[in-house]
C-alpha cells in the first residue's frame, strides 16, 4: 500500500485505502496463503500483492487458476530488492560480485518473479517492457518513513495498535 501511495500521492493513497475498507475485505496473513485461498475459490482476489508471490505460485503449479493484473496507469514498485554489502561484512567484495552478477546475467537464472522490472532479460522486466508503461519507484524519503505511512493505513483499517 505504501508503494501505491508513493506512486499516486497522499490524497489518492488515503482514498484507495478507504475504498478497500468499504469493500469489507477479508484480512489474510501472508501472500502465499492468500494465493492458495484464491486458487481454491475461497477468495475472489488479492489486493494489493506483489508479483513475485503470484509468479512463484503459478510456476510451481502450472494450470493454477490465477493471473496477475497490472491496473491502468503507472506501474508502482518499491525498493524491496535492494542489494548492497552490509557495512562491516566479512567478505564485501564477494557481496559486490554477487550483486553485479544478479544485476547482469544472474537475474535470468534466478526466476523468482521478484527480479528487476528494469532488466529486459527477466520475465517481469520483459512483461513491463511490452506494456510500455511508466514505472514509478518508491522515493527514498518514503522508504525512510515507511512505518509512518503504514501506521496511517492501519489506523484507517482499524487494526489494533501494538502494545510494545
Amino acid at each position: 500500500m505504501v508503494t501505491l501511495w508513493s506512486a499516486f500521492g497522499e490524497k489518492w493513497g488515503l482514498d484507495f485505502t478507504k475504498k478497500l475498507l468499504n469493500n469489507n475485505p477479508r484480512w489474510v496473513s501472508g501472500n502465499t496463503n492468500a494465493q492458495n485461498l484464491v486458487a481454491t475459490g475461497e477468495m475472489l482476489m488479492v489486493c494489493p500483492t506483489g508479483h513475485g508471490t503470484w509468479y512463484r505460485y503459478v510456476k510451481d503449479q502450472p494450470g493454477a487458476p490465477l493471473a496477475a493484473v497490472f491496473p491502468e496507469g503507472p506501474i508502482a514498485t518499491d525498493r524491496d530488492m535492494l542489494l548492497t554489502p552490509i557495512k562491516g561484512a566479512a567478505h564485501p567484495n564477494a557481496a559486490l560480485l554477487l550483486t553485479g552478477w544478479i544485476g547482469g546475467k544472474g537475474v535470468t537464472y534466478m526466476r523468482t518473479g521478484r527480479e528487476s522490472i528494469f532488466h529486459p532479460n527477466s520475465e517481469l522486466g520483459a512483461q513491463v517492457k511490452r506494456m510500455g508503461r511508466e514505472i514509478k519507484v518508491q522515493p527514498w524519503e518514503i522508504l525512510l518513513e515507511e512505518e509512518k505511512y503504514e501506521r496511517r493505513i492501519l489506523e484507517i483499517w482499524g487494526f489494533p495498535k501494538a502494545k510494545n
